[in-house]
């Protein structure tokens, strides 16, 4: 019924237009919800990872989904049982300063802050849009409540962000970029 596919932004499997080094194939029909991960190693593609779980009765009909929130509650159900590793949002800080600009280098000071799903979930797909392995991203709510990517930057500093939250983004990326590498190994 609704396939996609999207990549971490590394090299060299590709996809209209896009190349990853490995992409996940998602499939949702009517009686069964499908994952399936490739991963390039050297000149040959390798199923990496893989997940069936059961759709339940009437949550597609008619090749349409009617109950959304069902079929996101198998998908990660399926996420979790193939152990596949979606993006995490590791910390986030709310800025403030005097007027509109809140840049920590012009003088604001930086605050904990928990975001929530529909902030995580659009700065995990910002983060994959542009292919980064790790990224930062500015999101603002406009005055009708939509949230907006207003940038995302692969380079953030973390001064404020440690500072405000107390977490070693450092740490956390080299220990993330060790793991992969150690995925990556034939």
């Amino acid at each position: 019924v609704l396939s996609c596919l999207w990549g971490d932004g590394s090299v060299p499997i590709g996809l209209f237009g896009r190349r990853a080094k490995s992409m996940v194939g998602l499939d949702i029909g009517t009686s069964r919800v499908k994952l399936v991960e490739l991963t390039a190693k050297g000149a040959s593609i390798e199923l990496t990872r893989a997940a069936v779980e059961l759709t339940p009765v009437d949550v597609i009909r008619d090749g349409k989904v009617v109950q959304p929130e069902q079929v996101a509650a198998v998908i990660k159900k399926a996420l979790a049982a193939g152990h596949f590793r979606p993006g995490e949002v590791v910390a986030a800080m709310i800025r403030k300063g005097r007027g509109w600009r809140t840049n920590i280098a012009q003088g604001a000071r930086a605050e904990p802050f928990r975001p929530d799903e529909a902030m995580e979930e659009l700065a995990l797909r910002a983060v994959s849009a542009v292919g980064a392995f790790y990224a930062g991203v500015d999101l603002m709510k406009s005055d009708d409540g939509r949230l907006h990517v207003v940038e995302v930057n692969g380079i953030p500093g973390w001064k404020g962000l440690e500072a405000a939250t107390g977490i070693a983004m450092a740490d956390i990326i080299v220990d993330r970029a060790l793991a992969r590498l150690e995925e990556d190994r034939p």
